[in-house]
């Protein structure tokens, strides 16, 4: 349901579900489940501005599978969106060392051309 009430944009809703399945996920379920609930979370989060929130629910994602490069360049443009670059670069360096070749298809370019575009002025 988290995922349906995304994708029509009733984040609040989408919240509310995906807070839910995290809380009952049963201990046997897999990490990577439960690392993708706190991703959905927080992109939600982002789009209605919870920003501590959103940006909470990143850096858990992050702890819970530290390798998904996606997670990265969502909270690096959320920062960006905000207008906090400092913490932008610092997520596009912790990606860079994770894979100094990562791609972005929305943005449109790899790890160092975004840093060299929003820490480099």
């Amino acid at each position: 349901m988290g995922k349906y009430y995304t994708h029509v944009k009733k984040y609040v809703e989408a919240i509310v579900y995906f807070s839910r399945a995290i809380k009952f996920l049963p201990p046997e379920e897999e990490q990577e489940k439960l690392f993708q609930l706190y991703l959905e979370k927080a992109i939600s989060e982002q789009w209605i501005y919870r920003d501590k929130e959103a940006e909470k629910d990143y850096l858990t994602a992050i702890k819970l599978n530290p390798r998904n490069e996606e997670t990265y360049w969502n909270l690096a443009f959320m920062y960006i969106l905000r207008k906090k670059y400092t913490k932008a670069c610092i997520v596009f360096s912790q990606l860079y060392q994770l894979n100094p070749k990562s791609y972005n298809f929305q943005y449109g370019g790899n790890v160092t051309q975004a840093y060299n575009e929003y820490c480099r002025k």
